[in-house]
């Protein structure tokens, strides 16, 4: 247990846990409309920008699950879960492809935003599937398919204008406390190099 515990970045679990909290707080407590929500944007910024593999997985996937908890839901959830949870696979995905050249790469604010469209719009085509095949709102057939996929286009609307917001506001969040955080070691270092040059 210590040696898993010496291998934990506690800076990482704690901005892990704040990202969370906010994004549970956004989807239960200030619903700012109907799918009006961050838990996309936490989906990709998991699976982009945590180092620890457990926390990708944990940080969003919890959120997910206790926010419906706290909701409630319908056997919906098998589609729901099963579409954050390929979006998070397609994030890892994109930052392995990333940094296959440089561990130290990260996707640009442009890549990170358009990753999250992409799971959007999965999401949209996989739970419409998912509302035809189990709520018995629509028939099974095509016309009851196009018609949950036109019926669901202002929920998509509202997703995407959150994954575009949301997801730039998480992006120089992270790049801000990253450079905050390196900048107060860069003089420590730069003190090292100069006293070995002498």
């Amino acid at each position: 247990m210590k040696r898993w515990l010496s291998k934990v970045d506690f800076r990482e679990v704690v901005l892990a846990v704040s990202l969370g909290l906010l994004v549970l707080a956004t989807r239960t407590i200030w619903q700012l409309g109907p799918n009006i929500e961050l838990i996309s944007t936490l989906v990709v910024f998991s699976a982009v920008f945590y180092k620890q593999k457990w926390l990708r997985f944990v940080a969003s996937i919890s959120v997910i699950v206790i926010s419906d908890l706290v909701l409630g839901n319908s056997a919906i959830f098998l589609f729901t879960w099963s579409a954050f949870i390929v979006g998070l696979l397609l994030s890892s995905l994109l930052r392995m492809i990333k940094q296959k050249g440089s561990k130290d790469a990260i996707l640009s604010p442009i890549e990170f935003v358009g990753s999250g469209i992409v799971n959007v719009l999965f999401f949209y085509l996989w739970t419409n599937l998912g509302v035809v095949l189990v709520s018995g709102m629509y028939p099974l057939s095509i016309f009851g398919l196009s018609q949950s996929y036109i019926n669901a286009l202002p929920f998509l609307g509202n997703q995407l204008i959150s994954v575009a917001i949301g997801g730039a506001m998480f992006y120089f969040l992270y790049r801000s406390l990253s450079y905050l955080r390196n900048s107060k070691f860069i003089p420590t270092q730069e003190l090292k190099l100069a006293a070995q040059s002498k």
